[in-house]
């Protein structure tokens, strides 16, 4: 594990120091420390940016290069942020339209987010992490942040407050300004319901009573590895069957890597996917994680021939009233993407944007190109829903497809 140096830090109690993490061995040895950190409080931790997470991803995925930033006070870990290095592609396009990839390194970083002790101070971690950032931009081409809320303090300081650009030139790109959509749970299914408008009450109930009065009908609850083959099988068929499936080019539901790495997840306790069955067909389902009381919804689809039951919604309302019921969950967490299921059931919104921060190099004028592009394509789709017309766009789109 290395140590990066860095300009002496103001002095205090007990000094911050810095280590870099990038081998499986050295994430091993720091683990007890994170999950201690996890244990006492932490802000900004999730399941994508848990320990445990990050070494089943790298079990599977060598190529993905760690360069995990770590910020100690004393003996113990205040500051967490779980970067990586991994080949990929700029995917230049137009709303769902790929219009050219180019060949680049990528820094990412587990989760999206940083993680804090509740302790920590804040401003100072996140000045040392910006100073680790800067030791190693010449490892990468740019750094790509998906969906950074703008309530992190990666965003708040980092962007907003240009610390990443006024101290290492990595100036900050906003591209696709979106919605983190989010479900507050409630303590019973009932008050939920009441909180939906009356339309969407009223077609959820309809729905759900009409597809459920088929003996035939059923959800399965997918959690343990042994599910997993299973699973990956029926969401494989769901999305050969998909609006999504039929217009994209999907990745390999059953390969070794997909189901080795289910299995870890499931393993450790975090798996729980839905499938919505017709006679032991699938036709909906509904992917995603359960962690620490939130539930993190990774993908959905339905079968478009059974588009007119309304599969989707019908499955969603009913993973809610299993998260609220049976599980006692806090949130439900749909991520990125402002689409209208999302809107009819979430009841909270955070702005999210996604962020590109580029040395000085080529791609700061590929992705200011990308930029102009995303602006057009945003004014035109807010016409769109200010006028109602988003829906009709869309199933027009589906249909040219």
């Amino acid at each position: 594990m290395d140590t990066v140096t860095l300009p002496s830090a103001p002095v205090a109690a007990s000094p911050l120091t810095v280590t870099l993490v990038k081998s499986r061995d050295e994430l091993e040895a720091v683990t007890p420390h994170w999950l201690a950190l996890l244990e006492r409080g932490a802000i900004g931790q999730n399941v994508h940016n848990d320990p445990r997470m990050i070494a089943a991803t790298v079990r599977h995925r060598p190529e993905a290069q760690l360069n995990i930033i770590l910020i100690w006070q004393g003996d113990r870990i205040v500051c967490v942020a779980p970067f990586y290095c991994q080949a990929g592609h700029f995917s230049f396009d137009l709303s769902v339209w790929k219009l050219g990839k180019f060949p680049a390194h990528i820094l990412r970083i587990f989760g999206e987010r940083l993680v804090f002790a509740d302790d920590a101070q804040q401003h100072e971690c996140l000045g040392r992490v910006i100073d680790a950032l800067g030791s190693i931009r010449r490892d990468f081409d740019y750094l790509w942040l998906y969906g950074l809320t703008h309530d992190d303090p990666l965003w708040t300081v980092g962007i907003e407050q240009n610390m990443l650009s006024e101290k290492h030139s990595l100036v900050s790109i906003v591209l696709r300004q979106e919605t983190n959509h989010q479900i507050e749970l409630p303590n019973s299914v009932d008050e939920y319901v009441a909180s939906l408008s009356p339309s969407t009450r009223q077609n959820l109930r309809r729905s759900t009573r009409r597809f459920f009065e088929d003996p035939r009908a059923r959800i399965a609850k997918m959690s343990q590895p042994s599910q997993v083959a299973q699973l990956l099988a029926w969401i494989e068929h769901v999305d050969a069957n998909s609006w999504q499936g039929r217009t994209f080019d999907g990745p390999d539901r059953n390969s070794e890597f997909n189901r080795q790495f289910l299995q870890d997840v499931a393993a450790c306790g975090w798996l729980q996917s839905y499938v919505l069955l017709h006679d032991d067909q699938p036709v909906a389902f509904e992917h995603g994680y359960y962690y620490g009381g939130v539930y993190f919804g990774l993908e959905c689809a339905y079968d478009q021939s059974w588009s007119s039951a309304g599969p989707g919604s019908v499955l969603i309302f009913s993973v809610i009233q299993d998260l609220i019921a049976e599980c006692s969950a806090k949130a439900f967490d749909f991520g990125c993407g402002d689409m209208p299921y999302k809107r009819s059931f979430g009841n909270v919104g955070l702005e999210a944007s996604t962020v590109y921060c580029i040395p000085p190099n080529r791609w700061r004028y590929i992705i200011r190109l990308q930029m102009f592009v995303d602006r057009l394509y945003s004014r035109v789709r807010n016409g769109l829903i200010r006028f109602k017309i988003d829906k009709f766009v869309r199933k027009w789109i589906k249909r040219q497809r």
